[in-house]
């Protein structure tokens, strides 16, 4: 199942820590959703508005992912019709854990940049499921890194704390440096 033409609303919820999140800032940077909201767990208030969004993202490490399946909870008690989806090293590299978190529609394996795009669009995506994923060797080869758009910093950035921290971090390279296909 694809999410199709209708112009969403995505809310994408990241741990609360001081590392940039550049896998959400790319994701940002590189899809053609004209309204994003970030927030920042714990610490800042995810459940506001939560009724005029279309979809919650989550960018989730091992260790987050049950806080992050108890939040999905809590937001679609606030909205019905939420879709959530889950992306980042732990569905990537747990995916069939992963799937079968019960608030969790929809997990991201692998490359979630391009995949994210084609998926909110209506586009299918191997990368992006409902379902049990596909064996790695299945996914879709990530695009060109050189056709991809910078990390976009600017609605991370309004966090006044996020903004103002003296480390910055960037990408120096992209996926896995064997012949991994994420």
């Amino acid at each position: 199942m694809c999410i199709g033409e209708k112009e969403m609303k995505i809310r994408l919820i990241a741990n609360n820590n001081p590392i940039d999140p550049l896998g959400l800032m790319s994701l940002i940077s590189n899809t053609d959703a004209k309204f994003f909201d970030v927030k920042f767990v714990p610490g800042e208030d995810y459940k506001k508005d939560i009724k005029s969004f279309d979809i919650v993202g989550f960018s989730t490490i091992t260790g987050s992912h049950q806080y992050h399946n108890e939040i999905a909870h809590e937001l679609k008690k606030l909205n019905r019709n939420l879709i959530t989806i889950m992306g980042g090293p732990h569905p990537t590299f747990f995916p069939l854990e992963a799937i079968r978190l019960p608030a969790i529609d929809y997990i991201c394996v692998g490359e979630g940049v391009i995949a994210f795009q084609k998926w909110i669009k209506g586009i299918p995506t191997k990368n992006i499921t409902d379902s049990i994923p596909p064996q790695n060797c299945d996914l879709e080869k990530l695009a060109d890194v050189n056709s991809l758009n910078p990390p976009d910093r600017s609605i991370i950035y309004r966090n006044p704390a996020r903004a103002n921290n003296p480390i910055k971090d960037f990408m120096g390279g992209f996926g896995c440096p064997h012949n991994c296909t994420y």
